[in-house]
Order: structure tokens, then C-alpha cells, then sequence
């Protein structure tokens, strides 16, 4: 997981056997927190999900992710 200023990426790879999906989850600082587009990852693979913070915040504070299974 990175972050830069007010946008933050977390990188998913699948171990299972199954696809998986996730997103990112972003503590954003003095605004609300905010969540990536939720994505599929295949078993194998990698794939990430970007979120913003508002740009009238203080930025990202911390990033996550949100998995489930498919």
C-alpha cells in the first residue's frame, strides 16, 4: 500500500483458489474517509484500487484494504 499527498493505492495479490475482490479504504485526515473502486482479483494475480481524499482535507492519514471472497 502507498500513499502520496491526497490519493493512496493498495496492491492485492490472490493466493487462493478462488478470485477474490477488494478495495482500498482511505483515512483521509480532517475530511471524510474515502474507498477505491472495489476490484477482482483472479487466483495468481494482482490488481490494485485508488482512492482520493478531498483536496480541502489535510490528506491521507493511512490506507487499508477490504477483501471479501467471491
Amino acid at each position: 500500500m502507498s500513499q502520496n499527498g491526497f490519493e493512496a493505492t493498495a496492491v492485492c495479490r490472490n493466493d487462493n483458489h478462488h478470485p477474490i475482490e477488494f478495495r482500498a479504504v482511505i483515512i483521509c485526515g480532517t475530511s471524510w474517509d474515502s474507498t477505491g473502486d472495489r476490484v477482482t482479483v483472479q487466483p495468481g494475480k494482482r490488481r490494485s484500487s485508488v482512492g482520493r481524499c478531498s483536496q480541502l482535507g489535510t490528506g491521507v492519514g493511512g490506507v487499508s484494504a477490504d477483501v471479501r471472497d467471491l
